[in-house]
């Protein structure tokens, strides 16, 4: 489809540039330094576990940018990486990263000022506020409520949107909720029963009609004035970018760069945020000094307050909210063609992190490092991994199980490579994964912790899942 991002592209060789560490506080800091040595998903008796460049390179990861709060202040910025993949400049803590679905709950801050400010109540019908556009609803007993489409309870569609070419005419706001040929995309309109979690991109395009509709602003000025502005996000914007100047590229499934450099997600609110792990890390900042009741953040303490609360299934108003007590925080992931981040604050404590990476595989790069800090400080919900022996298997099986495998009802390939006493499991796409054998017919993939069980009467594999057939040789 012309205009939608499809290609994938050669390799390039990676350099990755040395680690930058800045911090402010330095109690016991784990500086980046510390941090290359990385907690797994599996750990393996005798193995001394991977660092963090040998992970960079599994992943096609060329650079990964992360922010630390600790104690409800900026304690570390640290990065590790080049902009582009085959290049030398280095990546540095201002380096702007797509921050794909972290777009929302940024948007969310911008909604709930408006609730702060008397104008909206989050319980009213998103139509009495909608100028510009209409929710079509299935049910006009039951509308949709503001509070619905922060926590993905609307029942409203797309899920998601795709990433366009650069330089594609980026449709309006109305070709998008109303999905035009223009857009790209599917309209917006209810897809799954109101009041159950289902993830909603559209959802948040329509508060994105919303805020301009109530504000009579235009949706960045909006969030530069009552968002950016006051969490010191000085660089961060939801404009599509017409540059390279201080921006990351983004990269494959191998590494490879994206063509033109990144896609376009002219869908602002639901995806297209640039910004950089300090300026997330401010704006987590202003929301965890707002919760512990101090005046002057991005939102009320009592709006700080309601955002930590779950509405359903653990997610809240823009976060994922999980724990209780000091074990409370609140998260959420970002994925778009080319980058990955993931951010979680604790808002009880003031602790979280931010991280970015330019690389479509980032996000196991980003559980790497969460599973390495989490475990050096002690956070809740992260740095927990089991630890494994690997089992030892005799040359015949070892010759038996290596192959290309047919996978159902998926219908991908696999191969596992024969790697010693070990396998490389080896994707259509080209993700890379060590595989060691962890009993008589059980296999572990170490990146993951997926298990892979094998099933000796008929050579087939059991992962993730599905059903893995032997393929006969060429």
């Amino acid at each position: 489809m012309p205009g939608i991002v499809t290609g994938l592209f050669a390799v390039l060789a990676g350099i990755l540039a040395g680690p930058f560490v800045e911090k402010a506080i330095a109690d016991e800091p784990v500086s980046l330094d510390e941090a290359l040595v990385i907690v797994p998903a599996v750990e393996l008796d005798g193995d001394p576990g991977p660092t963090l460049e040998m992970r960079m390179r599994r992943y096609g990861v060329v650079a990964v940018s992360l922010a630390r709060i600790e104690d409800f202040e900026l304690v570390e910025r640290s990065v590790v990486g080049t902009l582009a993949n085959g290049g030398s400049t280095p990546a540095t803590p201002d380096t702007q990263f797509q921050a794909a679905s972290i777009s929302k709950p940024v948007a969310a801050f911008a909604v709930m000022s408006l609730v702060d400010d008397g104008l909206v109540d989050l319980d009213a019908p998103a139509n009495s506020y909608l100028e510009s556009w209409r929710i079509p609803e299935l049910n006009p007993g039951e509308p949709v409520t503001v509070r619905d489409l922060l926590s993905h309870t609307s029942g409203l569609g797309p899920r998601s949107y795709p990433g366009l070419e650069r330089g594609t005419p980026p449709p309006s706001l109305t070709q998008i909720l109303d999905g035009a040929p223009e857009s790209y995309g599917d309209p917006v309109s209810p897809v799954s029963p109101k009041g159950a979690y289902a993830y909603s991109g559209g959802g948040y395009m329509v508060l994105q009609a919303l805020i301009q509709d109530v504000t009579g602003q235009p949706f960045e000025s909006y969030l530069r004035q009552r968002v950016f502005d006051p969490a010191g996000m000085t660089d961060s914007s939801y404009a599509l970018r017409e540059h390279a100047d201080g921006a990351s590229f983004g990269h494959d499934w191998t590494g490879a760069p994206v063509e033109g450099g990144w896609a376009e997600y002219p869908q602002a609110a639901a995806a297209g945020l640039w910004s950089s792990p300090t300026e997330l890390a401010n704006l987590l900042l202003s929301y965890m000094r707002s919760y512990r009741g101090e005046a002057g953040g991005v939102v009320s303490p009592e709006s700080a307050r309601l955002m930590a609360q779950p509405v359903v299934q653990g997610m809240g108003l823009g976060f994922g909210v999980d724990g209780e007590g000091e074990a409370r925080r609140l998260s959420h992931a970002g994925w778009s063609l080319g980058y990955r981040a993931y951010l979680v604050a604790y808002p009880e404590t003031g602790d979280g992190i931010v991280i970015m990476t330019n690389g479509q595989a980032g996000h196991h790069l980003i559980d790497d490092v969460l599973r390495t800090y989490g475990r050096s400080y002690g956070w809740p919900g992260f740095g927990e991994s089991p630890r494994l022996s690997a089992a030892a298997w005799s040359e015949a099986r070892l010759e038996a199980t290596a192959g290309r495998y047919g996978v159902a009802p998926a219908g991908f390939e696999i191969e596992l490579k024969r790697r010693g006493s070990e396998f490389e499991l080896i994707t259509a796409r080209g993700s890379r994964y060590r595989v060691v054998p962890t009993s008589t017919d059980r296999m572990s993939l170490v990146e993951t912790g997926d298990a892979v069980q094998v099933d000796w009467n008929t050579g087939t594999l059991t992962i993730w899942g599905m059903s893995a057939a032997p393929l006969q040789a060429d």
